[in-house]
């Protein structure tokens, strides 16, 4: 399962976006900002785990803002499937969970 970010998905965003998400990482403290939970490069933002893009998205989402971050998200709900048997409930599809996630990240930058 891919856990983060690839540096080529970080060069998509453009300098306004790579300054709002190194902002971003840099005012998180503590436990927020765990090193071993993304990759972090000198004077770039980190290659974002998939917490690190949960949590992105849980402090920059808002009702304003719905729109454009889900314009980048519409594979997002190809990641979570229904099990086969309806009994195991909703299955996630790793192979796709992290890039769709960064597609909604960057929605929202």
């Amino acid at each position: 399962m891919k856990q983060h970010i690839t540096i080529e998905q970080l060069n998509e965003l453009n300098k306004k976006q790579r300054e709002k998400l190194l902002e971003w990482y840099d005012n998180l403290e503590g436990d927020e900002k765990c090193i071993s939970c993304g990759i972090y490069l000198t004077n770039q933002p980190p290659l974002l785990s998939i917490g690190q893009m949960l949590e992105f998205l849980e402090d920059n989402y808002t009702r304003d803002k719905r729109e454009k971050c889900f314009e980048g998200a519409g594979n997002i709900l190809n990641s979570l499937i229904e099990a086969d048997n309806p009994q195991d409930g909703l299955c996630i599809n790793t192979d796709t969970l992290c890039d769709d996630l960064w597609e909604m990240v960057k929605g929202c930058l």
